[in-house]
């Protein structure tokens, strides 16, 4: 009557085969597919093979099943091994070079088992006793293969260990339960290896597979695990898309994500991908060791115009010992310069494409404030543009937006860099000129008085032209926004008072120019005078 151990092999060896058809049906979605069914059908084999060989009385039946297991062991070990390269995250795919030094044992391993009767490396001895006793005496060729299979079998727990540490948090379990699937048939294997002869030959590593075979038949089932390769934080490292990379205490580089060594190797292209071990120092360009220096995050801008934003984490032990550092770069240059030029867009008026309100009022306290300090000049031109309503009312605003549009380029001919021009209303410009003086000024509102006239847009003055009235102003020497901004308008009242088309200076000690008379102040001027 056959006992328990043996039906459990039995049934380990039925869950086995069921648990492999059924992981079958997922090759091609799944790259644990295909390793985990080579695992689960040389468990059957080397299951149902010792169940056979135990329950078996016949002697010659008892050793054939006892060669055919061998078969099954190999399977079972490359599989396990490749399995737990794919799980661990370690590549979906081994290389062909790990797949033919896999291969390698179990071809060898059929080789000995066919040939055993003659050489009796693999079995010294195998058959019934005197006393009646199955024993089986294993030759050296078996403890070559058995220190083999134990060797991959550590390399297998250790990639699932070190997979379960490298996992993320919430897939981890799918890892533990892999390794508990191959720890108890491995300590089961173990001991039926080194038990002593007196005791029988029957495997228990079958049996102590009932638990790998259940394992992964309830994953099958009813988790769903079974279709993707867990991530792990290396998954999620290489995912990134900024350049990671990580240091050590003394500052060599010991990891570093694809982003991290491509972003290295544009410093030293010589490297050929080689960066792991190097000192950080002789990988990165100077600028970046510079400003890092003593700091967390930087933003730094090259020669080139590339602007990268580098944040550096320490890592440290509870007592503060320095244990490394990772450093994460992105290349912030294009949102740098979108940055740049929302703001730009900010300041700038959207019709005409100059300056608004904002920006001048931003930057003429500043202009005011360095005129006085330096005792340079500085003036303000206000332009209006005349009987802009009748250009709205008879043309259309279309019309209108086409005459300021052309007045504005005007307005920009010529202008210094230190110029500011501004639309600040409706009609209304203001040019800001550092040190240039009041005179001057005026001279220069004549020149874009005359080349605005040369505008011919429908609107404009009864003959067809545009014209324009300029305030010219200059900061006195004790004076203020407030009143240089007044003097401008006053200025530009007395123009449109005068007839309008005319440049007006705002009087002030040693602001008289000679070329453009002073327009006396209208006392009462029409409504219209806009």
């Amino acid at each position: 009557m056959p006992s328990i151990l043996e039906l459990v092999s039995v049934v380990s060896a039925a869950v086995a085969a069921v648990t492999g058809v059924l992981v079958l049906r997922r090759h091609g979605t799944s790259p644990l597919s295909a390793p985990l069914t080579l695992v689960m059908f040389g468990v059957a084999e080397w299951g149902f093979a010792e169940s056979v060989a135990s329950l078996a009385a016949d002697e010659q039946v008892k050793i054939a099943f006892e060669y055919a297991s061998m078969p099954g062991v190999a399977a079972v070990v490359a599989g396990a091994v490749w399995h737990a390269t794919v799980l661990s995250g370690r590549g979906e795919r081994p290389s062909r070079a790990t797949l033919r030094w896999l291969a390698v044992e179990p071809t060898l391993l059929v080789l000995v088992v066919v040939t055993d009767p003659w050489h009796r490396l693999l079995f010294a001895a195998i058959g019934y006793t005197p006393d009646g006793t199955f024993r089986i005496t294993f030759g050296p060729l078996f403890w070559v293969h058995a220190a083999y299979s134990y060797g991959a079998l550590a390399v297998v727990v250790w990639l699932l260990a070190g997979g379960v540490a490298r996992t993320v948090r919430g897939q981890r379990r799918l890892l533990a339960l892999a390794l508990g699937g191959v720890l108890v048939p491995l300590v089961a294997s173990v001991e039926s290896v080194v038990r002593p002869p007196s005791q029988g030959a029957l495997d228990l590593a079958p049996a102590g597979f009932l638990v790998t075979a259940g394992v992964w038949l309830w994953v099958e089932r009813f988790s769903g695990d079974l279709r993707a390769v867990p991530l792990t934080t290396r998954h999620v490292l290489f995912a990134l898309t900024d350049a990671v990379v990580v240091l050590d205490a003394a500052g060599r580089v010991v990891d570093a994500n694809r982003a991290g060594t491509a972003h290295l190797l544009r410093y030293r292209p010589e490297l050929a991908g080689d960066v792991i071990g190097r000192p950080w120092t002789d990988l990165v360009a100077p600028r970046i060791v510079e400003t890092l220096a003593g700091a967390e995050h930087r933003f730094i801008t090259g020669s080139d115009g590339q602007t990268l934003d580098v944040r550096v984490s320490r890592v440290v032990t509870a007592a503060g010992r320095l244990q490394g550092e990772v450093v994460v770069i992105r290349d912030v240059t294009e949102v740098e310069r979108m940055r740049a030029e929302l703001s730009e867009q900010a300041l700038r008026d959207v019709l005409t494409g100059l300056f608004n309100r904002r920006h001048l009022e931003r930057v003429l306290p500043e202009a005011v404030q360095a005129a006085l300090a330096d005792d340079r000049p500085l003036s303000v031109l206000m332009v209006d543009v005349d009987r802009f309503k009748e250009v709205n009312d008879r043309c259309g605003h279309a019309a209108g937006d086409r005459v300021l549009v052309e007045v504005a380029r005007v307005l920009q001919t010529g202008v210094r860099p230190q110029d500011v021009v501004a639309r600040t209303g409706g009609d209304e410009f203001v040019m800001l000129l550092p040190g240039v003086t009041g005179p001057d000024a005026a001279q220069r509102a004549e020149d874009l008085r005359t080349r605005c006239v040369g505008v011919t847009l429908p609107g404009g003055s009864p003959d067809g032209h545009v014209t324009v009235s300029v305030g010219v102003a200059q900061l006195a020497a004790r004076g203020s926004v407030g009143k240089l901004l007044d003097d401008a308008d006053a200025a530009l009242y007395d123009a449109k008072a005068a007839g309008r088309d005319m440049v007006a200076l705002a009087a002030a000690p040693a602001c008289h120019h000679e070329g453009v008379p002073e327009r006396p102040r209208a006392q009462d001027p029409d409504d219209d005078l806009r």
